[in-house]
């Protein structure tokens, strides 16, 4: 038998209440890429964010940025040697997208 699911309609202002309140303890929803996010707007002149990585978070961060700044960054990535798993990763403005 399907199990029925409970759901009521509220208005706008009722469901932002409920969801400040659910996130207060927590401070807001963030992933766990907004520091690099972050660092990266902070980046001044000929500079670049270095960064150690698994091979899954490289791919995580390339679409977070990507998602906040567009093409302006790039995002290089090289193997550790020695490692299986982890990755040097290079952030910067591209040409004449300084921050």
């Amino acid at each position: 038998m399907a199990k029925k699911v409970a759901f009521e309609t509220v208005d706008t202002e009722e469901m932002n209440q409920v969801l400040a309140e659910s996130r207060s303890g927590r401070g807001g929803r963030r992933s766990k890429y907004t520091p690099v996010k972050e660092a990266i707007e902070g980046l001044e002149g000929d500079k670049a964010l270095h960064l150690k990585l698994t091979k899954s978070e490289v791919q995580g961060v390339r679409q977070y940025l990507r998602k906040h700044f567009g093409k302006s960054l790039k995002v290089v990535s090289s193997a550790v040697k020695g490692s299986k798993d982890q990755y040097h990763v290079f952030v910067k403005p591209t040409e004449g997208e300084g921050k």
